[in-house]
């Protein structure tokens, strides 16, 4: 690994202030970023920072913001059913290609592409 890249991955980890879900999160985040984008995105999530530490409201933000646009209207459609509602993944795929979502004929994983 790049020294550069190791310092930023440690600085990152250090923010996160061993909460797990925040590390977990950006490391796949930046796992799909070549090297030359690592310290944008690091710079991009220091900017949001309120207080020098990572909330959970931070790393959500960014990594929604990372979706492609067809995500992100899938994902904000979850909000229309109530808190610990089981959603049916059959059901929930017709309502996501009624709503023109997805495409009758594209497999959920080729969206998430």
């Amino acid at each position: 690994v790049n020294e550069d890249l190791e310092k930023i991955g440690k600085k990152i980890v250090t923010k996160c202030g061993g909460l797990p879900l925040a590390i977990v999160v950006l490391a796949g985040l930046m796992s799909r970023k070549s090297p030359n984008e690592w310290n944008d995105v690091y710079d991009s999530l220091w900017r949001r920072l309120k207080d020098d530490s990572i909330q959970f409201s931070t790393v959500f933000d960014l990594s929604f913001m990372e979706l492609k646009h067809e995500l992100k209207l899938c994902f904000l459609y979850l909000s229309v059913f109530p808190e610990d509602y089981e959603i049916d993944v059959e059901q929930l795929v017709r309502l996501l290609v009624a709503e023109g979502f997805i495409q009758e004929d594209e497999e959920m994983e080729d969206v998430a592409r």
